[in-house]
């Protein structure tokens, strides 16, 4: 028997006050890379990794990852942004500011990942925890949505 499914509390989002306080690297939620689009509408990790990035982004004191806006609206800024190709463009995923996998930013991965299959979009994504593969039908399960 499985144990029933505990609702996870979504992450506090920060104020516009704490956002403004941010480098604006941080707070630019869509990225342009060479390789794609990055979204990092979370941000904040309590590991230290020696080999993160977040040290060039100056980001190792915020240690409670917090949302910079909600899943859906990083979605929406995400396929709005001028570079974004549908069915295309790679995407990145929480790689620059929190750790996918940490249990309270992994429903957040699987939200994006269900709103972007929801929408029909194919696109391949990536995070630090993994990628999607090729896919030629629609998937119902988020690890291999989008890609």
């Amino acid at each position: 028997m499985t144990a029933p499914a505990v609702p996870r509390r979504r992450l506090p989002l920060l104020t516009p006050e704490q956002i403004g306080a941010l480098k604006p690297e941080l707070a630019d939620v869509i990225e342009y890379r060479k390789s794609g689009l990055s979204l990092n509408h979370i941000v904040g990790c309590p590991l230290e990794c020696a080999y993160c990035v977040r040290h060039l982004f100056d980001n190792f004191a915020t240690k409670t990852p917090k949302r910079l806006m909600s899943d859906d609206d990083a979605v929406n800024a995400l396929i709005a942004h001028p570079y974004f190709r549908a069915h295309k463009t790679p995407i990145q995923l929480f790689n620059r500011a929190t750790d996918s996998m940490l249990p309270v930013v992994k429903p957040h991965l699987f939200a994006v990942l269900q709103d972007l299959d929801d929408r029909g979009l194919t696109n391949r994504w990536s995070s630090p925890a993994g990628e999607s593969a090729p896919r030629t039908a629609p998937s119902s399960t988020p690890s291999a949505t989008c890609g």
